[in-house]
């Protein structure tokens, strides 16, 4: 397959997972087809600039090959493979890793191979066998999985007793069943807050972003600084909850996530941690 055919193939790739959201993108694909890479451009362009993982690949595709009027630069591919692969977007991941080792940034291409890798990427587990490095298990890829599945049991569950409810409302002379409010997790999502772990599951003490810590735990820094502590996601009445990792959570906190100033910023029961201002139980 030729260069042209190869990235036909991710463009194709990156426009199916946009899904119905993707009409720019399916315009630059349809333009990148017919070798039209500066209208391509054109159409990826402002989706890229407004944090769209999808046209920050492709530009970055176009920035590595040189396509149309945009020159050759691996800088500049590199700058929006970065901005993909923190988006968590996988094909990102390895192309930013290959684009900083042709640079001769080894060791973070051979981060965010690692990266790549645990999302599961085959691709990333060969290169690192190729490079004869250790390659990590896919724990990313299986806690999103598990994570999904919980979710999706929960929507059956809910789906199952509003049936249930209707049923009896048409047909009559149905007991009413006690209902718990564990029964209701879903679709109610209560501000979410972090408070201390509490398992004894091997989570290192510190972190640099949410993708060093396990399923259910965010990665806490305190203002301006790069690495934090693991911590437990709870809601405001402290029941564990579970977000997928936050590509904001790399690098240094920069207010991403809401600080809290004193402890009447936060919800009853919970106090504002002076060290990392955030609430926690």
């Amino acid at each position: 397959m030729n260069t042209k055919g190869r990235l036909t193939l991710a463009l194709l790739l990156g426009v199916f997972l946009a899904g119905c959201g993707g009409g720019a993108l399916q315009r630059g694909n349809t333009a990148f087809a017919s070798g039209q890479f500066d209208l391509a451009a054109q159409q990826w362009n402002p989706l890229a600039n407004a944090g769209d993982p999808f046209a920050q690949y492709n530009l970055g595709l176009i920035w590595e090959s040189g396509l149309g009027s945009t020159p050759k630069n691996d800088s500049n591919a590199a700058d929006w493979f970065i901005q993909s692969a923190r988006q968590g977007y996988v094909p990102a991941m390895i192309k930013l890793a290959q684009t900083q080792t042709r640079m001769g940034y080894y060791d973070s291409g051979l981060s965010w191979y690692v990266m790549a890798a645990r999302w599961g990427s085959p691709e990333a587990v060969a290169a690192l066998r190729a490079q004869n490095e250790p390659v990590p298990p896919a724990d990313l890829l299986y806690a999103q999985q598990q994570a999904d599945a919980v979710q999706q049991q929960q929507l059956n569950q809910a789906a199952a007793q509003l049936g249930a409810a209707i049923g009896c409302k048409l047909g009559g002379g149905c007991a009413s069943p006690r209902a718990t409010q564990s029964q209701y997790t879903y679709p109610y999502q209560a501000p979410r807050q972090v408070a201390p772990r509490t398992t004894t599951a091997p989570i290192s003490n510190s972190c640099t972003s949410d993708y060093s810590c396990g399923v259910g735990f965010k990665c806490i820094k305190r203002p301006s600084q790069s690495t934090g502590q693991c911590l437990k996601e709870v809601d405001r009445y402290g029941t564990p909850t579970y977000s997928s990792p936050s590509p904001s959570s790399i690098g240094p906190n920069v207010n991403r996530l809401k600080q809290c100033q004193i402890s009447t910023d936060c919800p009853t029961g919970f106090r504002c941690d002076a060290t990392f201002k955030a609430c926690v139980k």
